[in-house]
């Protein structure tokens, strides 16, 4: 069937009675979001703290300033690919939930199963840790005039963290249209931001010791597997493309207006990255920029050399982890409704609460947030760990993302046709190459690192414990409705242990009355599917209120 924008028009009609379901029961997404609104949605996330703080670090695994630069721009080139393959599943399936839709749509069977692994990953591992402790050690060392982020107080860090997160939830809990106002602000700012810093580090190579003297040196072997784990922080830094496309059911005309945002976001951040780092390696020497253990690099080494003090960029930088943590604060509590408000986790009731300022998801995101910030180890490595712990699962998501791009003609129906991959070779030719890149990423970048330091093949182990959890709390769902016939009648588990799961999809015609609401809203949300808990078989029941 032919997969669109829903309107109440043209939601599958049933026979409803108005005393179980009318058009006021069902909430409309205001599609309200601009251009601007989702050129900063993308710019924001993609632009937090990872280009202040990785470029050391990419340099010290490469050890070669030229190697560094490719790698940046093979960064970006990634970036693009993915941007096309995100913009056909975007303007196809226009809803908010992103990955939750995709994966769904071009896998359905075996039933429900891609949403909840994919749901599992992004409730667990989705968060804002890695910004909100970078935000926390550059304002705590701008305060204390310090130069080193593991003399802080570890107890002080993981404080200032979970408070930033706490006010940044606060405010889109208070206040959506502000925070979307800042939204904007904060990205006009970290655009000025990135230019100065390579225009000061054009002029700081002019100073004795910069790093213009030893820009081609290269100091030592280095393994090509380094290389593909430098590749992963650098993706890490460009993470955030996809963050327009988890609110697409909030966006105006999606189709325009996802391509614009996208393309201005993505072609700025691509651009201003390669100068910022440029601008980096002119002013630092090899030595300087690897030399410490601090993951504020970019600050400590930069900023004296081309300011004069890192009083300033340690404050802008802070400032720019901020805009990262409003943006993602926003949006990944709209995927963590969207996940709620098809009801196969506990407490859905409480987590799709309010469509405009998700409150219950916003509390989620702060309580996964903490956690994360709490085990993180409070030095460089424990940071580079759970920044690329993410990016790593991400890549594994994003495989059956360009896979499913061939199963769309048969799933949005003969008379789609791709609105961006146009031509038929670059549209088979493009998901292999983006396949072959992951491929190499995921076997390579996960292998073992420097001693005394977190193995780098935790990404992957972490990353399927939580698919595997995820897979077996589905396999609980299916294992429930197993039907068996006993005595003539019909039965099944669920009903035998007290706990039974209905499933109701879009085309079933024996709808019960108190779903008719729900699965209306399921069409609006491109799910076209509601589940039902019902505990010791007594529909008043459901474990969405607990």
């Amino acid at each position: 069937m032919l997969r669109g924008r829903p309107t109440l028009e043209n939601i599958s009609t049933k026979s409803t009675d108005s005393d179980v379901w009318s058009e006021s029961d069902t909430i409309v997404p205001r599609r309200n979001l601009s251009v601007m609104d989702v050129a900063a949605l993308i710019f924001n996330k993609m632009v937090g703290t990872g280009i202040f703080t990785t470029p050391g670090a990419v340099l010290a695994l490469t050890k070669s300033k030229p190697i560094s630069l490719v790698l940046w721009a093979v960064g970006g080139m990634y970036t693009l690919i993915c941007v096309f393959m995100y913009l056909e599943y975007g303007t196809s399936l226009p809803f908010t939930g992103g990955e939750l839709v995709y994966l769904d749509e071009a896998w359905p069977a075996p039933g429900m199963l891609s949403a909840v692994i994919f749901a599992g990953f992004f409730l667990i591992l989705a968060s804002s840790a890695g910004n909100a402790i970078a935000f926390a050690k550059h304002v705590l060392l701008a305060a204390q005039d310090g130069t080193n982020s593991m003399e802080l107080d570890g107890r002080l860090v993981h404080f200032f963290a979970v408070t930033v997160v706490l006010a940044v939830c606060l405010l889109h809990y208070f206040s959506h249209r502000f925070g979307m106002f800042l939204n904007r602000v904060l990205a006009l700012f970290k655009g000025l931001l990135l230019f100065s810093i390579f225009v000061a580090g054009v002029i700081a190579s002019r100073k004795e010791g910069s790093g213009l003297s030893d820009f081609r040196h290269v100091p030592g072997k280095h393994a090509n597997v380094d290389s593909i784990a430098a590749l992963v922080l650098i993706l890490y830094s460009y993470q955030g493309w996809e963050n327009a496309n988890y609110v697409a059911g909030e966006i105006r005309a999606p189709s325009k207006t996802l391509k614009h945002g996208a393309f201005i976001a993505v072609g700025l951040v691509t651009l201003l990255y390669l100068l910022v780092t440029t601008g980096y390696y002119l002013a630092c020497n090899y030595t300087t920029i690897t030399n410490t253990q601090t993951d504020i690099g970019m600050a400590v080494n930069f900023g004296p050399r081309a300011f004069g003090s890192s009083f300033g960029l340690k404050i802008c930088i802070a400032l720019s982890a901020l805009g990262n943590l409003i943006s993602v604060a926003f949006t990944s509590s709209k995927v963590k409704q969207a996940i709620a408000s098809q009801r196969f986790i506990p407490f859905w009731k409480f987590l799709q609460k309010d469509i405009n300022s998700p409150k219950g998801a916003l509390v989620l995101h702060w309580l996964t947030t903490v956690v994360t910030i709490i085990v993180i180890p409070n030095n460089a490595d424990g940071y580079n760990f759970i920044v690329g712990l993410f990016t790593y699962g991400h890549l594994m998501v994003t495989i059956f993302i360009a896979l499913g791009l061939y199963r769309l003609h048969s799933r949005m129906g003969p008379n789609w046709h791709p609105e961006f991959l146009t031509n038929k070779y670059v549209y088979h030719v493009l998901p292999v190459l983006f396949i072959g890149i992951n491929a190499i990423i995921l076997g390579w970048g996960a292998k073992p690192n420097a001693p005394s330091t977190i193995p780098r093949y935790w990404w992957s182990i972490v990353n399927l414990l939580v698919f595997v959890s995820s897979a077996l709390y589905w396999a609980v769902l299916r294992i429930l409705q197993v039907k068996f016939t006993y005595e003539g009648r019909l039965y099944n588990i669920g009903s035998i242990v007290g706990f039974e799961v209905k499933i109701h999809n879009e085309t079933d015609q024996d709808t019960p009355p108190h779903m008719l609401a729900a699965m209306v809203q399921s069409r609006l949300d491109g799910s076209r599917r509601r589940v039902e808990f019902l505990v010791s078989g007594t529909p008043a029941v459901n474990v969405g209120a607990c």
